[in-house]
C-alpha cells in the first residue's frame, strides 16, 4: 500500500498502483509526462466534458464522411419496443421447460 498520504507504492512487475482517481482516466495511466493535461481535462470527473469532447466528435464524424466509413452490415438488428403492460400469465415461481433432442426421453425425476 502507499503511505496513506495519497502517495501510491511502488509498481512491481506484477503490480501496477495508480494514483487515487486515475482508474477510468486513460490520459492519467498513459503516463507522467500526461498528468497535467489529464488533471486539466478532466479536472475530477470521470470523464471528458462536451467542450473537450465535441470537437473531437466532429472530427470523428467528418473523417467518416471522407473515408466512407459507415455501417456496412447486410442484416441489421432492430430495436424491440418494450411492451410495459405485459404481465405473465402465471402466478409464482414457474420452471421453465427445455426442448429434448430428437430421440431423447425427459429423466424420471422430471417425469410427473
Amino acid at each position: 500500500m502507499g503511505d496513506g498520504k495519497g502517495t501510491p507504492r511502488k509498481a512491481t512487475s506484477s503490480n501496477t498502483t495508480l494514483p487515487r482517481g486515475t482508474a477510468r482516466n486513460p490520459l492519467a495511466r498513459a503516463g507522467p509526462a500526461l498528468r497535467p493535461v489529464s488533471a486539466r481535462l478532466y479536472a475530477g470527473r470521470d470523464y471528458l466534458g462536451k467542450a473537450e469532447l465535441g470537437p473531437v466528435q466532429r472530427q470523428v464524424a467528418e473523417l467518416r464522411r471522407q473515408f466512407d466509413v459507415r455501417d456496412r452490415r447486410t442484416i441489421r438488428l432492430e430495436e424491440q419496443s418494450v411492451d410495459a403492460t405485459w404481465v405473465p400469465d402465471v402466478e409464482g415461481p414457474s420452471q421453465l421447460e427445455l426442448p429434448l433432442a430428437p430421440g431423447e426421453q425427459a429423466p424420471a425425476s422430471l417425469v410427473a
